[in-house]
């Protein structure tokens, strides 16, 4: 068994405790074959006589060494035993990949990026974790530089390396927090296929899914493998579980509360509806505050609660009224399609000319989103002359001599906004890789890949043209716009905003308006690298690598002119044009020192590595690595390693426009709740980050005990310059304490001192530090005729902590930012005769709802429990013979455990928000 990145000649083994883990009696690292009576075997001993084991934890080759950098390899047994949709859903199940992003972590899904996947190490940033195929660069999903996983050809995947630590001068800029390498079995020859279906026992998320990859040698130099697939999920949309229904934990401001009063400032409640909006209107000021418009301009009262804020209150029970996530999708639908072909020829004994094509359609939703409503607009201003005012309530206002009112609205019956997304992408490789000639190997490609996003959100409200339309004034053939009477012919219709269902349709087609935005990604990279054994020491030859790279990076993205203008209420898509290009080059050297010498010498080996980078935007920057590998006797070994990593700003960071969002607030001046705009914008003088990581650790491999492994390391990053934005309520925070400069990003009404937006720009403003440990064990043994397995993996963060030079917040044990101080995987499996049973349980540990309310009268509950979800599969041979014919039974959530209340809908880890799902299939590999 060779388990290789393409041929890159002798390459070194992993730097892991368990790229030789059994899982079912098969190593972790091998190609499926259920040979479940054989005793274990070593790494060394399930490989034939020259065959070489390819890591990412490194880049020079030599067989027989054990990297220093600590490498999870999750084998292809394993990712068919967790039976994932994507295969995100398979990785976020490990304790060292937080706050990944999955098609049911989209809540509501305003964003661009909504239904992608991407892998995100240690819970500090997607765009700090590298994403490789086959050890090459894929072109972006976004602007932010990450990559959507999904796309990648999941059939022809033979392992996934997950390098936990820095590796910026092995790999390059962004594995600051590590590497994610999804390796491909492209030499493979035969028919693989899969056919699976899925449900969830709601009955809903029906998900079917599609393989089939082909591989077959071109005479006696080729090689042809091709593979496609597609999924199609259904999703779980709004109020499909008892738990979605109505809002049933929400942070809302306790406006009773004083600094001295012993009240709580903060309250997690069930029933926390929005306040100051009702589906047809509600009046929300003045001596006529509470009246409500309902169907057909019914008028009835609005059902007041408690603790009534601006923005939020609870009522007593589940109520027919607007709330903020009342439109969130646990799982948004999404259709995939993605083929992959590699076409390689000898051009010599060892020596292969290829060329790969990947392509991908990813199609999230569509899906519902926020509609038309004044808590993001602000309330309308009605006045008295208005003619669809309803004559009871124009009759008041007679008597109370009120010229205008305040009037809230949720619209739903306008129709609600829809999200439509497509991503496209294109990658083509061409290469040249393998031995060159005394000992030396080659690996030299060109690479170019294209990514385009189209982002379209329906029904969405045009802000002035929905100040226009209510402000109706009665005309000489009716209700007309008043803007309309000094500017005869521009177009505006008159809205009743009275009641539900009695606005026209010529009026909501003038207030609503589709927003675009296509983005455009292109990448180009030209790298070329050769490794070899020079010469030898005392202890045995010593491997070197040296390599140079030009990648370039373009973005360009054009929106609707409506969007650029700030139109809509919600997206506004502005246009973004920028780019960087860099030149690099690396060397990377082991050197042993000692090989059997015995106790306590039995093996020492150091490894370093150099980088230099030279970016377009910023200049040069030299990351370096060094480890050491030492075993005092065989079976036990420690390891360590040092490197200085960085993370260029991505395009988004350095060029985009202002971006809107929306957020919540608390304003100090007032303690009122605000729901406020929010502008991101790029700042083209950003430096890299700089990371200073630091990893050791001890690996454990008995020969008493065969088919035991084991390790532990401690990890430390930290980061220097780290590019981000300030929060929102830090920046108001600190104005009110007195920041001038930050107050200069607030701006307020002019007539109610209400925060209406804030800038928000990115800066070089943090520090970052992270440490804590990660655990493995793995054991396989015979039992009863076939063989068990067992496997734990769990992490434990001893800090998070974020600094920008004022405030210091150490987010470990935060459950709103994915930082449980404990994390775990534990997988038993057991193997027979072709019968296999996996049990797989992913622990989330508890903590604090938010680490920052550290007062005692901060919220009135800040404890978040801890959660297990166990997924169970059964599987049966169903062939004999060769190859593999198997049909399996997988039951995701097996209990039906639900999330903590607080994150029910999104937030949080990645809890399972679906609950227990089934899902059937065939697959076969012949």
């Amino acid at each position: 068994m060779a388990i290789s990145l393409g041929r890159r000649g002798a390459w070194m083994r992993a730097g892991t405790s368990i790229a030789a883990l059994y899982f079912a009696g098969v190593p972790l690292a091998a190609a499926a074959q259920d040979n479940v009576a054989a005793e274990p075997a070593s790494v060394e001993q399930s490989q034939p006589e020259g065959a070489a084991i390819v890591v990412t934890g490194t880049r020079v080759g030599r067989d027989g060494y054990d990297a220093p950098t600590p490498t999870t390899v999750v084998g292809r047994e394993l990712l068919d035993a967790k039976a994932p949709a994507t295969i995100v859903d398979a990785l976020v199940t490990l304790p060292a990949f937080k706050n990944s992003s999955t098609a049911s972590t989209a809540g509501v899904g305003n964003s661009g990026t909504a239904g992608q996947s991407f892998v995100n190490l240690r819970g500090i940033g997607a765009n700090r974790t590298l994403v490789l195929l086959d050890g090459q660069r894929v072109v972006p999903s976004t602007a932010v530089g990450t990559v959507d996983v999904s796309i990648l050809p999941s059939l022809l995947i033979e392992r996934v390396d997950v390098v936990t630590g820095g590796a910026s001068a092995a790999w390059g800029s962004d594995a600051v927090s590590g590497v994610v390498n999804f390796v491909l079995d492209t030499r493979f020859e035969g028919l693989r296929g899969t056919l699976e279906a899925g449900i969830t026992d709601e009955g809903d998320n029906a998900t079917y899914k599609g393989g089939v990859a082909f591989g077959t040698p071109l005479g006696d130099r080729g090689h042809f493998v091709i593979s496609g697939e597609f999924l199609k999920a259904e999703g779980v949309a709004p109020f499909s579980r008892q738990n979605n229904r109505y809002p049933l934990a929400t942070v809302v401001t306790n406006p009773g509360y004083a600094p001295t009063n012993g009240q709580f400032q903060r309250l997690i409640l069930p029933y926390a509806y929005f306040s100051g909006v009702s589906w047809g209107g509600v009046i929300t000021s003045g001596p006529l505050q509470g009246t409500r418009f309902g169907p057909g301009g019914a008028i009835g009262q609005f059902p007041y609660g408690h603790y009534i804020g601006r923005v939020y209150q609870a009522l007593d029970g589940p109520a027919d009224e607007p709330w903020l996530n009342e439109l969130a999708y646990l799982a948004l639908p999404q259709e995939r399609a993605s083929g992959f072909a590699k076409l390689s020829w000898d051009v010599g004994d060892d020596l292969s000319l290829y060329a790969t094509a990947l392509a991908a359609t990813t199609r999230p939703g569509p899906y519902f989103t926020t509609p038309a409503n004044t808590a993001v607009t602000g309330a309308f201003t009605i006045r008295r002359e208005n003619p669809f005012i309803p004559a009871p309530i124009a009759a008041q206002m007679d008597s109370l001599s009120l010229t205008s009112i305040s009037l809230g609205r949720y619209s739903a019956d306008w129709g609600r906004g829809e999200v439509r997304r497509t991503n496209e992408t294109w990658r083509g490789v061409v290469g040249l890789q393998g031995g060159i000639g005394g000992g030396w190997t080659l690996d030299a490609y060109a690479q170019y890949g294209r990514n385009t996003n189209v982002f379209i959100i329906g029904n969405n409200a045009l802000v002035a043209n929905l100040r226009n339309a209510i402000d109706v004034v009665q005309g000489p053939n009716g209700p007309v716009c008043r803007s309309t009477l000094t500017s005869p012919g521009n177009g505006c219709q008159p809205l009743n905003p009275f009641g539900v269902g009695v606005a026209s349709a010529a009026a909501i087609d003038y207030v609503l308006g589709t927003s675009r935005a296509e983005l455009e990604l292109t990448q180009k990279v030209v790298a070329a690298s050769v490794s070899g054994e020079p010469f030898a020491t005392w202890a045995g030859p010593v491997s070197f690598a040296v390599g140079a790279e030009y990648r370039e990076e373009q973005a360009v993205q054009t929106a609707d002119a409506l969007s650029q203008a700030g139109a809509f209420a919600i997206g506004n898509p502005q246009a973004l044009e920028g780019g960087f290009d860099v030149r690099e080059g690396f060397a990377e050297l082991v050197v042993p020192l000692a090989r059997d010498g015995g106790v306590p010498l039995h093996a020492l080996d150091l490894n370093g590595a150099v980088r230099y980078t030279d970016y377009s935007t910023s200049g040069g920057v030299t990351t370096w690595k060094l480890g050491v590998n030492y075993a005092p006797v065989e079976g036990l070994r420690f390891r360590a390693t040092r490197s200085r990593d960085i993370r260029a700003p991505n395009i988004l960071e350095l060029y985009s426009a202002p971006i809107q969002q929306s957020a919540g607030i608390i304003d100090p001046l007032s303690n009122t709740q605000y729901l406020t705009q929010t502008f991101s914008v790029g700042n083209p003088a950003l430096e890299p980050e700089t990371a200073d990581t630091t990893a050791a650790g001890v690996v454990f491999q008995p020969r008493f005990l065969p088919g035991l492994q084991a390790s532990v390391d401690y990890y430390n990053i930290e980061i220097d310059g780290a590019i981000a934005t300030l929060s929102l309520q830090e920046i108001v925070n600190r104005c009110f304490a007195g920041s001038a400069a930050l107050c200069d990003l607030i701006t307020r009404s002019a007539a109610t001192g209400a925060i209406t937006r804030i800038d928000n720009p990115f800066l070089n403003l943090q520090s970052v530090k992270t440490d804590g440990l990660d655990i493995e064990l793995g054991y396989s043994a015979p039992l009863g005729g076939g063989r068990f397995g067992i496997r734990l993996l769990a992490n434990r963060v001893f800090s998070l902590e974020t600094s920008d030079g004022v405030t210091s917040i150490d987010r470990a044990g935060d459950l709103l930012n994915g930082q449980p101080e404990w994390a775990g995987n534990l997988t038993l499996s057991y193997a027979n005769a072709g019968f296999r049973a996996v049990a797989d349980a992913s622990y989330i540990g508890s903590g604090k709802y938010d680490v920052t309310f550290d007062t005692p009268t901060a919220i009135s509950d800040n404890s978040v429990p801890a959660r297990t979800v166990v997924n169970l599969q059964l599987s049966q041979d169903v062939g004999g013979g060769d190859g593999r014919r198997e049909l399996f039974f997988h039951v995701a959530n097996l209990f039906d455990t639900a999330p903590p209340p607080i994150f029910t809908i999104s937030g949080g880890a990645n809890y399972d928000r679906v609950g227990r799902a089934f899902r059937v299939g065939f697959r076969f590999e012949m």
